[in-house]
């Protein structure tokens, strides 16, 4: 099986190639490369793939008038891209591939900022493999969201620029990602030093808000409704409180053992989203569709915190173990729902465009 095949590679690398090693950059850049071409070039895979193949081929008509006319106030940059793609001769598959690209990107280069970078891609296969290729509208946007926080961790200067610019292309990629404005705005007040640089950044985000709210309006309400009727009257995502459950576990782990010797940055970091997760998890009881969404954009510090206990370890036999049994935990998570949900056979006959 393709994703058995790749998981056990990820699995095999991480345990005799660490960063010192000679051969780590081409185990890295291999894998990277592995990753874009089986999951980034499958075809016709997922639950929505039907629908969002319809979607496109709406828009194969349109004029760029037309198009402005009728998508300016829903979702531009996504409709945009599409109908780019379309004027160029290149089938949906091109805008998933990009959508995957920046996300399986995102994820490396923020994991090889630590010590071990293979126990980031461990605990990313299951959202890489569900998640990147039946939601590239929301994988892409968690993508930038991924890039703001590592750019806002692993610098000292804070550009403004590439933040703001982050933040509005996922917004007029994916409605929801408006939530990531907070977000943004509070890793920024707990690990930023440039206090002036900040509260400019927020002036200037609340003036640019305010219009895109105000074109967004109808797209932002229609979505809420969807979701919260989804949630209360058709259940639409099964498994909800499961999945939240998994992002909310590594950091109540984290706060509970090792609270006294995280940073008091990382402390608010991961009171405030386990806090969000907990209340997303109570929420999953009557609007399971609107938790599960907003939950995507925990992923990250779902991330941050299970290498952060990785961290935790005190010596390379305990580094081994943590890795060993994450990886089967991982295993474990993914063939769980590979085996049992009714969703997943639409994941089962894989198909590469290379090998149609």
């Amino acid at each position: 099986m393709i994703y058995l095949s790749l998981f056990s590679l990820t699995i095999f690398l991480g345990l005799f190639v660490d960063k010192k090693n000679h051969f780590f950059k081409l185990s890295w850049n291999l894998l990277f490369f592995l990753y874009l071409f089986i999951i980034g070039l499958s075809y016709k895979l997922g639950v929505d793939s039907n629908l969002y193949n319809q979607e496109f081929n709406k828009l194969k008509n349109l004029s760029i008038d037309q198009l402005i006319e009728r998508n300016i106030s829903n979702e531009f940059i996504w409709y945009f891209l599409s109908w780019l793609s379309i004027k160029f001769n290149f089938d949906f598959i091109l805008i998933q591939f990009f959508c995957i690209s920046v996300f399986i990107y995102s994820i490396f280069r923020f994991a090889n900022k630590f010590s071990n970078p293979w126990i980031i891609i461990v605990f990313s296969f299951y959202f890489i493999i569900v998640f990147g290729i039946n939601y590239p509208r929301q994988i892409i946007t968690i993508g930038f969201f991924i890039l703001i926080i590592d750019h806002i961790l692993n610098t000292n200067r804070i550009n403004k620029t590439k933040i703001i610019l982050l933040l509005f292309l996922s917004i007029g990629i994916h409605t929801s990602a408006i939530i990531l404005v907070p977000l943004t705005l509070f890793i920024l007040l707990i690990y930023s030093n440039q206090k002036k640089a900040i509260l400019k950044m927020i002036i200037i985000l609340l003036i640019l808000l305010i219009p895109v709210i105000i074109i967004l309006h109808n797209t932002i309400t229609s979505q809420l409704r969807v979701y919260l009727f989804e949630g209360i009257f058709a259940h639409a995502s099964q498994g909800a409180s499961i999945r939240i459950f998994s992002y909310l576990l590594p950091l109540l782990l984290l706060l509970l053992f090792f609270f006294k010797s995280i940073s008091i940055q990382d402390k608010l970091f991961f009171l405030f989203f386990s806090s969000l997760l907990f209340l997303l998890l109570l929420l999953t009881f009557s609007f399971s569709t609107f938790a599960d969404r907003v939950a995507l954009y925990c992923i990250p510090a779902y991330l941050l915190g299970t290498t952060k206990l990785y961290e935790k370890c005190k010596n390379k036999i305990d580094n081994i173990l943590f890795y060993l049994f994450s990886s089967i935990y991982v295993l474990i998570y993914f063939f769980t729902w590979y085996s049992l949900s009714h969703h997943a056979t639409y994941w089962h006959n894989y198909k590469n465009l290379f090998f149609l």
